[in-house]
């Protein structure tokens, strides 16, 4: 992640250095099965999450 974000950012805008700092603030995110946990132990019920873009994204959902 920290040589491949930097470099396609770098390759689509032309500004390799503006997409160094990516990686790193992404390194503190929850996982999807994280979340979901997280999720339901405030309360949630019938979690769930579905990953889009090769699993980089997950979107989640639950009733309150």
């Amino acid at each position: 992640m920290h040589v491949v974000i930097p470099s396609l950012g770098g390759l689509l805008s032309g500004v390799r250095d503006a997409y160094k700092y990516l990686p790193d603030t992404t390194e503190g995110f929850l996982t999807a099965e994280e979340l979901s946990v997280r999720m339901v132990a405030v309360g949630f019920r019938r979690v769930n999450f579905k990953r889009l873009m090769f699993g980089t994204i997950a979107i989640h959902w639950g009733e309150r």
